[in-house]
């Protein structure tokens, strides 16, 4: 099948991209919903409690099972042709965390 070119608009002001470290997956017979979520944490009210993790979803995105299928092979490819990249940058920064230099922190002692 060739590629076809097509044009895509989008008002800049509804344009907006947002972090998610989650995503639910819901499905039914016709589609499958992906919730795109961002996580936190929170204290509890209670101090001897542990904190409590929370999300919002950012977005939510429904697919068509096909689309769905083409998107997961699109995105395995993705990952391939990318994977150099992400583990060379990700190195990078491993490397500026590895050479900060932080004070020390003298204990004192009463």
């Amino acid at each position: 099948m060739d590629e076809k070119i097509f044009n895509i608009s989008v008002s800049p002001n509804e344009l907006k991209a947002v972090a998610a470290d989650l995503i639910n997956m819901e499905f039914n017979n016709s589609y499958v919903v992906l919730s795109f979520i961002q996580t936190y944490t929170s204290m509890p009210e209670d101090e001897n409690k542990p904190p409590i993790r929370n999300g919002v979803v950012m977005s939510r995105v429904m697919l068509s099972w096909e689309h769905l299928v083409r998107f997961n092979a699109n995105l395995a490819d993705f990952i391939k042709a990318t994977k150099s990249h992400a583990e060379k940058n990700s190195q990078k920064a491993f490397e500026l965390v590895e050479n900060i230099k932080l004070p020390e922190v003298k204990n004192e002692q009463n």
